[in-house]
């Protein structure tokens, strides 16, 4: 059954999932500023930092809770003591336990399922004690026997926890199989806080979030331009404009702030924006071909699915190119206020296909402003934006 009137909070682990992105690496300090812009953004929650990797990690995560009172934040931990300590130090009101639950990741650490249950008894009542936002992790839930998982929520439930966090550790679900998951889960439990955690292996890491939030899923875990180990967690960018579309459910997130955060983010990681990447890409907003330019000019929904400032964006870019016919050339004519007669726009028409060919590159209007303004002898006139 799908959720109804669902305000999904956001939690971004840019801070620590995506810190662990191989070859990423971001000061304190500009970590520390992150972690402000997310909160400025209207990020419910962050998680940041491991208390675990010492004093530094610990005053980091220390200063993001004097910089961002309104907002939670969140360190991540093993169920280990020496971890629960150290995130004491943190002094931030809330804690995060990771636990292995599949027979893969068992066998990997080297742990039985009943020592699972017995720390996570034992570490979840000291922290109940101490934070007043307790959150557990099941590692590899989505290659978890589902009877393992409500076993172990019921454990986490009665000794403290207030989330339930359902990781897809290498991103191989797909959304129906979360939807069997999710509806499962919140029919056994249905007042419990499920966040689910995407990963992006097979390219499904932002359907799969949503869809655990249509199904149930109180809490979304994301990070912003997706970076993450592998091929990275949900993008911030495109769960909250996806939700943005899905009926009765709405986040805090504010859409405007998004490609700014995007870029900021991109730069510090030194991880490009490829330029088609939904929401953020340079060349999405872009158009070219002549049926796309004719719909256009009727109504900018007809090939775009939102207002490209409803995300932080400037307007939408016209480029004639091979694809191009006269659509494309009425529409930058028109953005540069431009009326000539019939005969008139067949010459320029003619013209700007060869140039086109000729230099092997898409046109601008500032070129074709350029090439107007040479055709008839006139000044130059700037270049303008669709």
């Amino acid at each position: 059954m799908l959720a109804k009137n669902n305000k999904i909070s956001i939690i971004d682990t840019t801070l620590r999932d995506g810190l662990q992105s191989p070859g990423v690496f971001i000061a304190a300090p500009d970590a520390i500023r992150l972690a402000a812009l997310l909160a400025e953004a209207g990020v419910d929650e962050i998680e940041a930092g491991i208390p675990a990797r010492g004093g530094a990690e610990i005053e980091m995560v220390r200063e993001m809770v004097r910089v961002c009172p309104s907002t939670v934040i969140t360190p991540w931990c093993r169920p280990k003591l020496s971890d629960l300590k150290a995130a004491l130090a943190c002094a931030t009101g809330s804690v995060h336990f990771s636990f292995p639950l599949s027979d893969l990741y068992l066998d990997v650490v080297g742990i039985s399922l009943a020592s699972v249950f017995n720390r996570c008894s034992r570490i979840l009542r000291i922290a109940a004690a101490n934070f007043p936002l307790v959150s557990v992790g099941i590692q590899d839930a989505t290659r978890t026997l589902i009877g393992r998982i409500i076993d172990f929520t019921e454990i986490a439930l009665k000794h403290g926890a207030r989330r339930v966090r359902l990781a897809d550790t290498v991103g191989i679900a797909d959304p129906l199989y979360v939807k069997d998951l999710m509806t499962r889960l919140v029919f056994e439990y249905p007042e419990t806080d499920f966040e689910f955690h995407a990963h992006n292996d097979l390219g499904m890491a932002t359907a799969n979030a949503v869809t655990a939030a249509r199904c149930g899923a109180k809490s979304l875990s994301v990070s912003i331009n997706g970076l993450g180990e592998r091929a990275g967690n949900a993008p911030l960018e495109e769960v909250v404009m996806a939700l943005r579309f899905a009926p009765d459910i709405t986040c805090g997130v504010k859409a405007e702030s998004l490609f700014p955060l995007c870029k900021r983010a991109a730069k510090l990681s030194r991880r490009p924006i490829a330029p088609n990447k939904p929401i953020t890409g340079e060349m999405i907003f872009t158009h070219q071909s002549g049926i796309h330019c004719f719909g256009l000019a009727k109504d900018k929904r007809t090939f775009e699915p939102f207002f490209p400032a409803t995300a932080g964006r400037s307007g939408s870019v016209i480029l004639f190119g091979p694809q191009s016919g006269r659509s494309t050339l009425d529409l930058m004519l028109d953005s540069l206020g431009i009326s000539m007669n019939s005969g008139r726009k067949d010459e320029l028409y003619s013209f700007i296909v060869k140039e086109s060919g000729r230099l092997n590159k898409m046109l601008t209007v500032g070129d074709i402003a350029s090439i107007n303004a040479r055709l008839s002898g006139a000044g130059t006139i700037k270049e303008a934006v669709f």
